[in-house]
């Protein structure tokens, strides 16, 4: 079975015109944070009282503007619960590091992985 394009995915995402616009408008920008030699930047709001549940915001620059993406349809991608309005990004899960997965998940909706692996466009410590 053939992946959908990622223009059909993200069209799939948004509910309104305007989302669409905004969505490909930033398009450009969060590739190039996310796969190339951009940077995201990533911070944990809260902690549930289990360790389970973690609200996160993640940013980008663009256009030398700092864009909040919990306000985004991409917020779809990386949070189990998102809410666009209020700019809430919920992601469940301990033992590891839920920032990584979010951007992990973005990643994979925005790239496809057998042209493009994802372990290809970190840094190396060796490197840095």
């Amino acid at each position: 079975m053939k992946r959908k394009s990622l223009k059909q995915r993200i069209i799939e995402l948004c509910e309104y015109d305007w989302q669409k616009e905004q969505a490909f408008n930033l398009l450009p920008s969060l590739k190039k944070a996310i796969g190339g030699n951009g940077k995201i930047y990533a911070q944990v709001n809260t902690v549930s009282r289990s360790g389970m549940l973690r609200t996160i915001t993640l940013f980008i620059i663009h256009k030398n503007e700092i864009i909040n993406l919990n306000y985004t349809i991409f917020s779809k991608v990386y949070a189990n619960k998102s809410d666009l309005r209020e700019g809430v990004a919920k992601i469940n899960g301990c033992g590891m590091d839920m920032l990584f997965e979010a951007t992990y998940r973005l990643y994979n909706f925005l790239f496809d992985q057998n042209r493009k692996p994802y372990q290809d466009n970190l840094n190396r410590y060796s490197q840095l």
